[in-house]
């Protein structure tokens, strides 16, 4: 298993969203998946830069879901990813 780190910078008409996030790549089965625990978003591929193309589509929508629904902050401190509250609303409000 491999750790790595993604980033991923979205636009949207109230701003934009930019995350870095811990990714580990195994293998299981013969397919490649790529695992972030912080948010529990998995994907696979055929190979490990398909994973990963795939995990950056899945992040995306995530994102893009959540933040249509005005429930990324809340999802955010759900998955208790070490940032207090106060930086949520932080990140948040510069949208």
């Amino acid at each position: 298993m491999e750790k790595q780190q993604i980033a991923a910078s979205m636009h949207f008409q109230k701003g934009q969203v930019d995350m870095a996030l811990e990714v580990y790549m195994f293998q299981e089965n013969g397919v490649d998946i790529a695992y972030c625990p912080a948010l529990d978003v998995s994907a696979a591929g055929v190979s490990e830069d398909d994973a990963k193309k795939e995990f950056e589509q899945v992040l995306t929508e995530y994102i893009e879901y959540c933040v249509e629904n005005n429930t990324l902050t809340t999802d955010l401190i759900n998955h208790d990813l070490g940032m207090t509250a106060k930086q949520y609303f932080a990140v948040v409000e510069a949208m």
